[in-house]
């Protein structure tokens, strides 16, 4: 019998004592949630003491559907979502911790998120310098095969010079050769 009086004391200790009392029926609806059956909460709303008695059952209310909302929200983040966003979603949840929800795995998230859009910024950098090199060597490459063009019509223009200066040598050395036969002829001649 003791051992049943021990975990009846032991299950009030455990039971949150909120500072408000649960009137509304929709209490049903939002703790029926998708979202709380995967990330169970028990928030105490602790700060709720600060406000008007009347309002904090409904600022309870607003605040699970804020957190329902929030992880929408971080589920739905894309990579190109400015980080004032992440940062936003970020201070939210540290809100909503103050009053007992537990968000640590939405914001380690968060974080991871933050962290790969810092490394993607980082990879457009990198990009941006690739992207850089890669045009220079592409102006260079362009402009060496421009040289190699000027050189290559330079090497045929010298290779046309080149045939008329041996077709001239050539016509020389005939005429030098006629000039000779010519000279041998006329110092052979007969008197």
């Amino acid at each position: 019998m003791s051992i049943d009086i021990d975990e009846e004391n032991e299950a009030k200790d455990i039971t949150m004592v909120l500072p408000f009392e649960k009137k509304l029926p929709i209490w049903k609806t939002v703790e029926s949630m998708e979202v709380f059956k995967t990330f169970p909460q028990s928030p105490h709303f602790t700060p709720l003491l600060e406000i008007r008695e009347d309002a904090r059952e409904m600022s309870a209310v607003g605040m699970m559907l804020t957190f329902s909302g929030l992880l929408e929200e971080v589920k739905a983040l894309k990579l190109n979502n400015p980080i004032r966003s992440l940062n936003s979603l970020s201070a939210s949840f540290a809100e909503l911790e103050k009053h007992g929800f537990d968000v640590k795995v939405p914001t380690l998230r968060i974080s991871k998120l933050l962290s790969l859009i810092d490394r993607q910024a980082k990879k457009m950098e990198e990009l941006k310098g690739a992207e850089k090199v890669t045009a220079e060597k592409e102006r260079n490459k362009v402009e060496n095969e421009r040289k190699i063009l000027e050189l290559k019509k330079l090497n045929e223009e010298a290779d046309k010079e080149l045939t008329q200066s041996k077709s001239c040598e050539a016509k020389i050395g005939q005429q030098l050769e006629d000039v000779k036969l010519q000279f041998h002829t006329t110092a052979s001649a007969p008197w």
